[in-house]
């Protein structure tokens, strides 16, 4: 082989082009030249295509392997794929903040409880640090002293040292579930420089990524886990199957029984379920706990390792408060979400982003409170996986939960509305399809001849979405 057939194989495209040709002529040997030619292109739309798609993509996820180095952690290996079925032990003193929930469940106030159930839960922080140690550490967005995020990046450049903190609270409670949410808030995501020539939208001040999680009656159990990593919803659960639209991605592990372990990556800082591949490799990381009854630990501002760090937990009611607007230069929020209407034809409307300097006035990487996480793949719309998380998790994971609210912070605190009467004033889409025709095992119990095409296209679409799951974890 000459050194001009290898460099035509290096140019692919070309390449399946050309086999796409040769298919048509073994095909259709004594067709004409025009119909030889129609069937060449149908072959390569229909087969070359896909394969240079595919091989392209590749090729980019080699690349950025390569170009991230320590930080291509993106691309998971789940527990589920590996083996490992833990306990996935983690460096550093671990701290128990169970104990006997206040009172009896029964008789205890509901914020007693809620407040409890929040400590309890408190997820161990498993924080990678990349080249920017001060942006990589989760903090509260008034750690300067004020809720204005605008100026964040200002402040902390003049600080020597930064105050860890997460926000926490029971955001909704049902008559079989409660649903914990906790806030994550870095002051500026940023990239390695060659992705952010690449794109002025790799890299942004303020972000907020962060989980929700399903805690089950009587047990007081979490019992699945959904978090944000990269505009996209991430499931954990202890078991990988999953009966509704989405999968179940990683394995869940606790440390002492009760406190979700979360992995947070440099840079971009998604969040998702800590797997044991992420301990492998511990340079760079730094450990954050809930502090209990002691004091915060500011870390270090560089890469050293540290394991016993330890964060506070504040309230959410500072975002609820501004929620709503006005939406002027001094709020937390700008833009608007369009959500609903009320009984007497008042709009309702919710901040969309996080105030601060970004590329452009619109994007899917700008950063965004908590309502405003909307998953392009998923069949739930923007501000419903919050505000109605019972809805979320049974769209998603098919498990059996209940639509009566008995306490619902975020509704009444934002709006002064009950959340059956946020629900019946919501103008979005809130119906799921019906997904029964999952392309699973169950769909090959029927004869081959009675498959329909609506399996097939579904076959087509869950294959199209794993690949772009691939893609978006490997990239980050």
């Amino acid at each position: 082989m000459t050194a001009a057939h290898v460099l035509g194989l290096c140019v692919y495209p070309r390449t399946f082009w050309r086999l796409s040709r040769w298919l048509a002529e073994r095909l259709q040997p004594s067709a004409s030249r025009r119909t030889h030619f129609a069937l060449h292109a149908l072959i390569f739309a229909f087969l070359g295509m896909p394969l240079t798609c595919v091989v392209s993509a590749e090729l980019i996820v080699r690349g950025n392997t390569l170009l991230m180095g320590s930080h291509s952690d993106a691309r998971l290996r789940s527990d589920f794929d590996t083996g490992f079925k833990g306990p996935l032990q983690l460096p550093g003193a671990t701290r128990s903040e169970s104990g006997t929930p206040p009172s009896i469940l029964e008789e205890a106030r509901a914020d007693d409880v809620h407040a409890w159930l929040v400590r309890r839960h408190a997820p161990v922080l498993v924080q990678r640090v990349g080249d920017h140690p001060r942006w990589d550490i989760p903090v509260h967005i008034d750690f300067d002293g004020n809720d204005d995020p605008r100026d964040n990046v200002r402040s902390a450049k003049h600080m020597k040292e930064l105050r860890p903190g997460i926000y926490g609270e029971v955001t909704a409670e049902t008559e079989n579930e409660y649903y914990l949410s906790y806030s994550i808030y870095h002051i500026r995501d940023y990239d390695h420089p060659v992705r952010v020539l690449a794109s002025a939208k790799a890299e942004h001040d303020n972000d907020n990524e962060g989980v929700m999680m399903r805690v089950t009656k009587p047990e007081l159990q979490v019992s699945e886990v959904m978090t944000w990593y990269h505009n996209r919803f991430f499931h954990c659960a202890l078991n990988p199957d999953s009966h509704g639209s989405e999968r179940v991605m990683a394995r869940t592990h606790f440390e002492n029984q009760s406190h979700p372990i979360l992995f947070v990556q440099a840079m971009g800082h998604g969040v998702r379920c800590a797997q044991s591949v992420d301990l492998q490799k511990k340079d760079g990381l730094k450990i954050f706990r809930y502090r209990g009854e002691a004091e915060p630990t500011s870390p270090r501002l560089d890469t050293s390792n540290e394991f016993n760090l330890r964060y506070d937990i504040a309230s959410l009611d500072s975002w609820y408060d501004q929620a709503t607007g006005p939406f002027d230069e001094n709020n937390m929020f700008e833009g608007l979400i369009r959500i609903g209407t009320l009984a007497s034809g008042r709009p309702l409307e919710v901040g969309r982003y996080i105030a601060g300097n970004y590329s452009g006035k619109d994007g899917w990487a700008r950063p965004k409170p908590m309502w405003s996480w909307d998953d392009a793949w998923d069949e739930i719309p923007i501000f419903v996986v919050h505000f109605f998380p019972s809805h979320a998790f049974r769209s998603h994971l098919g498990v059996a939960t209940s639509s009566q609210y008995v306490e619902h912070r975020a509704a009444e605190r934002s709006f002064g509305l009950s959340p059956g009467e946020l629900w019946k004033a919501l103008d979005l889409p809130t119906e799921a399809r019906d997904t029964k025709t999952k392309w699973e095992n169950r769909n090959f119990h029927q004869v081959v001849h009675q498959v329909q095409r609506k399996h097939v296209y579904e076959a087509a679409k869950t294959l199209f979405k794993r690949y772009a799951d691939y893609l978006f974890q490997a990239l980050g």
